[in-house]
């Protein structure tokens, strides 16, 4: 159902805690029937200061489509997503472009 061109913020689930909390946001460059390939940011979560940090350069991954172990977004096709970055709004863990795109990202509350 993904289709070139979407813009997709991606949630990699941990299968341990021990686990890295990454995510991807990026553009679609083409998808097949098992998985797609995106262009953008990975963001990976540092426990040393609470806070998610991007990858400084832009990274083209391929992502399986229906598997558990990861959630996928669409998100509005405005998102500029050289302009992504994670902040805290009012307590809620926070994924936006600081213009059109917001998505709140917390599970269960105000804990990362």
């Amino acid at each position: 159902m993904l289709e070139t061109g979407e813009v997709v913020h991606v949630i990699e689930r941990r299968t341990f805690e021990s686990d890295l909390r990454r995510h991807f946001v990026g553009t679609v460059e083409s998808v097949g029937n098992s998985a797609f390939r995106a262009s953008g940011y990975t963001f990976i979560f540092d426990s040393n200061t609470d806070r998610y940090v991007r990858s400084l350069e832009r990274r083209t991954r391929v992502l399986p489509l229906g598997s558990s172990g990861i959630i996928i977004n669409v998100v509005p096709p405005t998102t500029q997503v050289e302009n992504v970055s994670y902040a805290d709004k009012k307590g809620l863990l926070t994924v936006t472009d600081h213009a059109d795109f917001n998505l709140t990202v917390n599970e269960f509350g105000p804990r990362y």
